[in-house]
This record gives structure tokens, C-alpha cells and sequence, in this order.
């Protein structure tokens, strides 16, 4: 995420200070999110986003994938935790289909009865 920001502010062709100003963010924070030394609050990003023209989705999910790393590390504990996570949301996921399915189907089903 550090990159893709000082790549944006390079190329938008704002100094720290410069971006400071306009986002109201401490020079000195932008240039420790630039260096990867502390993450902006998810407040924060929205403004850099915005500012920068950057693709907030996109943003956020390299903040949190910073944010899981800097909290808990990559050790096997925390990958197998984000494992079950995944399983567990793919299983919503079946779950919903299969609900989507069944009002197609009673959808359907009333069209025919009409």
C-alpha cells in the first residue's frame, strides 16, 4: 500500500507537504504511511483515495491485509484462522445460492399458476 501511495502522490504531483495541506493529514504521518513505518485510520484512506483518485475497494483491502499481518504476523495459527474464515463464508455463500434458487423457483412456479 506504501508504494501505491507515494506512486499516486508522484504522479498527481504533490510533495508530502503539498498533500498534507490539501488532506489535512500530518506531513509526517504521510511520509511514515509512504514508508510502511504506520497505516492511516480507514478516515484517513477515504481522504487519500479520494485525493489521489485511487480505487477506495482496492485501497482498503491492501489496509486490512496490513493490518492482519501487522496484528497477528503470518505464522500457521493465523493462516489457518483465515482458512476457516474463508470456509466458513464460502458455506454462506451455498447458503444464499441455494435460497436465491428456491425463489427463482417459486418464482416460476406463479408465472405458470397465472
Amino acid at each position: 500500500m506504501n508504494a501505491l501511495l507515494k506512486k499516486a502522490r508522484l504522479e498527481k504531483g504533490y510533495t508530502t507537504r503539498a498533500l498534507s495541506a490539501v488532506t489535512h493529514i500530518d506531513n509526517a504521518l504521510l511520509c511514515k504511511y509512504e514508508n510502511g513505518k504506520r497505516n492511516p485510520t480507514k478516515e484517513q484512506l477515504k481522504i487519500l483515495a479520494s485525493t489521489l483518485d485511487l480505487n477506495y475497494n482496492e485501497l482498503l483491502l491492501l489496509w486490512i491485509k496490513n493490518k492482519i499481518i501487522e496484528q497477528f504476523g503470518l505464522d500457521s495459527i493465523t493462516l489457518k484462522a483465515m482458512q476457516e474464515i474463508l470456509k466458513e463464508h464460502s458455506q454462506e455463500d451455498t447458503k444464499i445460492d441455494s435460497i436465491l434458487l428456491e425463489i427463482e423457483t417459486l418464482k416460476n412456479k406463479l408465472q405458470q399458476l397465472k
